[in-house]
């Protein structure tokens, strides 16, 4: 397993980032052959996290440009800035 943790801060609305990734970016997300899952944490403080976890590194990277496009159009009029994204295997998961 790989996982993807996204860290955007300044988030405005935090229902319309839900929304939107709930009926745009999931869809595209699903779509990817290793998908495993994606969660949104809402983290306080105009702070949102999101984690998307892939069977392995070369699929989670495979979906990155989409993903990274898709984000930007359907969710830039509440995340203003890019992420800070850390990213590498999952060492445990239950």
């Amino acid at each position: 397993m790989y996982a993807t943790v996204r860290r955007y801060e300044n988030t405005e609305n935090i229902e319309g980032p839900i929304k939107s990734s709930s009926e745009n970016f999931v869809p595209v997300l699903r779509s990817h052959p290793g998908f495993a899952s994606y969660d949104m944490i809402d983290a306080g403080d105009g702070v949102l996290v999101t984690i998307s976890v892939f069977e392995s590194q070369a699929e989670a990277i495979a979906s990155d440009a989409e993903a990274a496009a898709s984000t930007r159009e359907f969710t830039s009029q509440w995340v203003p800035s890019s992420p800070q994204i850390s990213e590498g295997p999952v060492l445990l998961r239950r």
